[in-house]
């Protein structure tokens, strides 16, 4: 049975990046690199699908600090297709802004500036995204709880006019969300469990997952709408400091006499350059 359309716009309004409680609850989680402070991480993404194959390059810069200072997205022609520049508080070493500039782009958006307002936690109570001329486009409001976890979230577009809206509930010590999605009426439309920290997710015992000594995922497990369940495995490798620089997913499937199949399905490789080891 297919979801209601009014129900699809609402849930894919709210997962849109900045504007769900999944994304800012890791919004402000690093975790780009296991150990030492990154200056550049250069990172090609090949996926092997039905279609063929597809290539994505992104460059990332970081600051001192080890916070990314700009990103390049670049298409499979070597171009800039767009970047986005960042604004962090480096002593609480979360984000404030955002800026979004395309060149090369299929379908351009209007939203190119995001900012991020803070009450103490590093869960934001305010997102806007604003267009060229400063006006606020989309206007998203959170209420937190007293660990500074996102309980609540509002989606407004244009600003006064609610959309939508998601709260939330959490098991610390399971590290799991319970996240529940609602539309303008009121009315919940769908409930979903997430990880409150990928940073963090090796230290909790799972049995769809499995991690390797440096906090890597190498074996998931995931139930699709229909039911049916699928498995992924990863291989690393890593450099002298600990980061990784291959990584290759695999889909798993099994036969009835117990024996595995594995599928590449994607190889990412990164470049990374330090200002500190």
């Amino acid at each position: 049975m297919k979801a209601p359309l009014f129900l699809l716009v609402i849930i894919t309004s709210l997962s849109c990046k900045g504007q769900s409680i999944f994304s800012v609850l890791h919004l402000n989680e690093e975790r780009d690199v296991h150990a030492g402070v990154p200056k550049v991480i250069s990172e090609t993404r090949i996926f092997y699908n039905s279609n063929g194959t597809e290539r994505k390059k992104e460059l990332t810069e970081f600051d001192h600090f080890g916070l990314p200072a700009s990103k390049k997205f670049i298409d499979e022609d070597g171009r800039t297709a767009s970047m986005v520049t960042y604004k962090y508080d480096s002593v609480k070493r979360v984000i404030l802004e955002s800026n979004l500039s395309e060149f090369i782009v299929r379908f351009p958006t209007e939203r190119v500036q995001t900012i991020y307002q803070y009450n103490g936690s590093k869960s934001p109570i305010r997102i806007q995204y604003l267009n060229t001329n400063g006006d606020t486009l989309t206007d998203v409001l959170l209420k937190n709880d007293s660990l500074g976890l996102p309980i609540e979230l509002q989606l407004f577009e244009p600003v006064g006019n609610l959309i939508g809206f998601e709260t939330a509930s959490y098991i610390p010590k399971e590290n799991r969300a319970i996240v529940s999605v609602g539309n303008n009426q009121g009315k919940i439309l769908s409930t979903d469990t997430m990880n409150i920290s990928f940073k963090d997710a090796y230290m909790f015992n799972r049995r769809d997952v499995s991690y390797n000594e440096k906090g890597d995922v190498i074996f998931a497990q995931s139930s699709w709408p229909d039911g049916s369940l699928h498995y992924s495995e990863y291989e690393y490798t890593y450099d002298e400091v600990g980061n990784w620089t291959d990584q290759k997913t695999f889909e798993v499937t099994y036969k009835s006499n117990g024996k595995k199949n594995r599928k590449l399905k994607s190889k990412f490789k990164r470049e990374i350059q330090y200002w500190a080891k």
